[in-house]
């Protein structure tokens, strides 16, 4: 018989966490418009939806991580409260994905 031990996630090769959880935020936010599209039947938005729209009309869109973050974030025209939150976000490892700014 051979013990169990747990790994740690930091161990495993494969990002499997990692994608879960984006593809259930991703899940989320399309959820956001469909509840409104399909109940009410009225036009509505979600960040998927957004972005899904802009990857269609070829609208820019920017993703910041920790590679990039120095060298966007000051030109960004947001109020600083969205850019510290925006950081704050890198800083905890995860990454942004806006519109790029025209």
């Amino acid at each position: 018989m051979r013990a169990v031990e747990p790994i740690s996630r930091s161990l495993l090769v494969d990002n499997r966490v990692e994608s879960f959880m984006q593809l259930s935020g991703l899940e989320g936010s399309v959820l956001e418009n469909k509840v409104f599209e399909d109940a009410f039947n009225v036009e509505s938005i979600s960040t998927a939806k957004l972005l899904g729209l802009a990857n269609n009309y070829a609208t820019p869109i920017l993703t910041i991580d920790t590679e990039n973050v120095d060298s966007i974030i000051n030109s960004l025209p947001y109020a600083s409260n969205i850019l510290a939150d925006i950081s704050a976000a890198i800083a905890d490892g995860q990454f942004v994905t806006i519109l790029r700014p025209k």
